[in-house]
């Protein structure tokens, strides 16, 4: 499994191509100002476990939830609901280990879900 710190997450979410979005020029410079603050990375650095995707709990899954909510992101439209996509999609797309998609390749979708949807989920449709 390839080390992965937080430090490494909140860099890779910072250096979203904002090209591809229909911003102008003015909100672009707004949303860059927005994301440089908001995604600078403060406290000791680790590697990334699977807990910090915990819902309500995990430093990850709380940092999704405060940028969804952030005033910015949602006048820009820019937040999850936006595309109709959830905290839960990003993690399973992100961290995925058997996604060659995925960014970081860290932990199972099964584990991933756990986290998501508690200790006793267990839903046998997810490919393992």
């Amino acid at each position: 499994m390839k080390k992965v710190l937080l430090s490494d997450w909140f860099e890779f979410m910072f250096e979203v191509d904002y090209n591809e979005w229909e911003l102008n020029e003015d909100e672009r410079d707004k949303f860059i100002e927005f994301s440089s603050k908001f995604w600078e990375f403060k406290g000791e650095d680790r590697e990334i476990v699977l807990e910090d995707l915990k819902r309500d709990e995990g430093i990850l899954y709380k940092k999704m939830c405060d940028w969804n909510e952030s005033e910015v992101v949602i006048e820009l439209e820019l937040n999850m609901i936006c595309w109709e996509y959830s905290i839960e999609d990003y993690f399973r797309d992100m961290f995925n280990e058997k996604d060659e998609c995925s960014e970081f390749k860290l932990f199972s979708l099964r584990d991933i879900n756990k986290m998501m949807y508690g200790e006793d989920y267990n839903d046998d449709d997810w490919e393992y």
